[in-house]
């Protein structure tokens, strides 16, 4: 893949990057890194229409992600197994789960909460009998919590939150909605176990930040600019937690992560560290990286990479609330 006018090898240093040679093909074996790179980038890069929701990757929407087999080609042909695969901008860790497939080490860095939350339950392994059925129990205390203390929900909506972010929960969220959100969240922080915890709020936020809006009252969420349609039924929130926690732990899904007994399953492989940092001050030290492999920022502002996400971060770029302000409505 070449862009007009320019030189994609121009736009970085690569002396960096070694190939490897049981990484490659046989007949790609004697090219330099900078060669086998050329081209890497000069093959044919066009997976539109491939499957892009194998293994864990389709738990949890996310802006701008790229094909899970960009990332796969190049740690494939750059990296060895057991070397380190950084990715700077970590985002919802399409390129981690693929170096942890492929047996590499995964560093991730990343400043948004939410991207670290989805990114780390994804590469953390949990039993999936045991995932099922506390799920299973946590949606069903939720629901006897709504059923029989609902005073008691609405007492926690009313404390949890400011004023200011108290307005914000009302513009978007129904009050049924609110008030199941919060017994399915009560639930989830009971539990003991922090890996099923984890996976648990990302199957809460999957429901919230969806392409509908799931069950808030917004549209277009989990792609452009989103906005409140008041004519809009919102669904209900029990209903979209127990289907997407039977969709992330399908029978159909987990073979995803085997890919014909090809790759080890999620969480089989090297353990991932996501660091909450920026790209810029990752405090890693030199020299501890094998390859970089990461989708940044749309530079040209062609993709609001945020504006999903207002609604879920109350007043937008210019107001940060605190962190348990956010968790309502991001589900965690």
């Amino acid at each position: 893949m070449t862009y007009p006018g320019s030189d994609p090898l121009a736009q970085a240093p690569l002396d960096g990057i070694r190939s490897h040679p049981a990484a490659l093909a046989p007949d790609s074996r004697n090219l330099s890194s900078v060669a086998n790179l050329r081209a890497l980038l000069d093959g044919d890069l066009d997976f539109h229409g491939s499957p892009g929701k194998y293994a864990t990757h389709g738990w949890h929407p996310f802006p701008a992600k790229f094909p899970p087999q960009l990332p796969r080609v190049f740690i494939e042909a750059l990296s060895a197994p057991g070397e380190t695969v950084l990715d700077p901008m970590t985002g919802s860790g399409t390129t981690l789960v693929e170096a942890q497939r492929l047996g590499r080490q995964p560093i991730g860095c990343d400043i948004d909460p939410l991207a670290r939350l989805i990114a780390s339950a994804k590469l953390t392994a949990v039993d999936v009998t045991e995932a099922t059925h506390v799920g299973r129990e946590v949606l069903v205390r939720a629901q006897r919590e709504y059923s029989t203390h609902r005073p008691r929900l609405t007492r926690d909506l009313e404390s949890r939150f400011d004023q200011k972010t108290r307005a914000f929960v009302d513009y978007w969220f129904r009050p049924q909605q609110q008030l199941e959100l919060v017994a399915l969240l009560r639930s989830i922080h009971a539990l003991t176990d922090d890996s099923l915890g984890q996976f648990l709020r990302v199957v809460l936020s999957s429901t919230i930040i969806a392409k509908s809006g799931g069950v808030s009252m917004a549209r277009d969420l989990a792609h452009t600019r989103p906005h409140r349609v008041l004519d809009k039924e919102p669904k209900s929130a029990f209903a979209e937690f127990a289907k997407r926690l039977t969709n992330n732990l399908s029978g159909e899904q987990q073979a995803r992560f085997h890919e014909a007994g090809k790759t080890p399953p999620r969480g089989a492989g090297p353990p991932a560290r996501i660091l909450a940092t920026s790209a810029a001050a990752t405090g890693l030290p030199n020299e501890s990286t094998d390859l970089i492999v990461t989708s940044p920022p749309y530079a040209n502002g062609a993709i609001d990479v945020g504006a999903p996400y207002r609604p879920l971060s109350p007043g937008g770029p210019a107001w940060s609330p605190p962190l348990d302000h956010v968790s309502f409505a991001a589900g965690c």
